[in-house]
């Protein structure tokens, strides 16, 4: 049985910048953005230091992720959401990604 689908980012924040203001972007910008993607996505952010996070998308499936990013209003959002990328690029620097299906 294939499962929820969970993508993780491990992003390191650049110097001077407090895991306040990486927060602040994930819930106001960042959130908002993918609710306008699809419904079928949760992100969290979680700490793993002072200076680390790692950004979590969960999926309800395989098929919902395919679907929200090869949709035909796909590229609309994508632009919508590229002032949130550079913003997101300003506060931190990515570290590694991989992304798993849970099994129960």
């Amino acid at each position: 049985m294939v499962g929820e689908v969970v993508l993780y980012k491990r992003w390191v924040l650049r110097p001077g910048v407090r895991l306040d203001d990486v927060v602040g972007l994930v819930r106001t910008r960042v959130v908002p953005r993918y609710r306008d993607l699809s419904p079928h996505a949760v992100i969290e952010l979680h700490a793993v230091d002072e200076s680390t996070v790692l950004a979590v998308q969960r999926w309800r499936s395989r098929g919902d992720l395919d679907t929200a990013f090869s949709s035909d209003r796909f590229q609309a959002w994508w632009a919508g959401y590229m002032p949130t990328l550079r913003a997101w690029d300003e506060l931190v620097v990515f570290d590694v990604e991989w992304e798993a299906e849970v099994l129960g």
